[in-house]
């Protein structure tokens, strides 16, 4: 992955040897929902198998918020909190960048 790649719902940049992820939904303070957490966690996933980047900066679009939590209307209802897995998937990939 070098310059930039295409996600629907993030945006990805690489300056040098910083990356850039840009949580892109600002119509909805960037609240996750299955497709960021997702395209988050491959995007990391990515980062960590190459060896350009030194830093990754995780920001969010618009001017007001960072990211205000998860929307759950369209997640799948389970037995668990609705959208468990991808955002647990996420946070490890995530935590995974140490």
């Amino acid at each position: 992955m070098t310059g930039k790649r295409d996600f629907e719902t993030i945006l990805y940049e690489e300056v040098g040897p910083v990356a850039v992820i840009t949580l892109n939904r600002p119509d909805n303070a960037n609240m996750f929902t299955p497709t960021p957490c997702r395209q988050l966690r491959d995007c990391i996933e990515d980062i960590r198998n190459e060896t350009r980047t030194r830093a990754v900066v995780l920001t969010g679009a618009g001017d007001k918020f960072f990211c205000i939590g998860g929307e759950k209307g369209d997640l799948e209802g389970t037995n668990l909190y609705p959208g468990v897995v991808p955002t647990l998937e996420m946070f490890e990939a995530i935590e995974g960048l140490q």
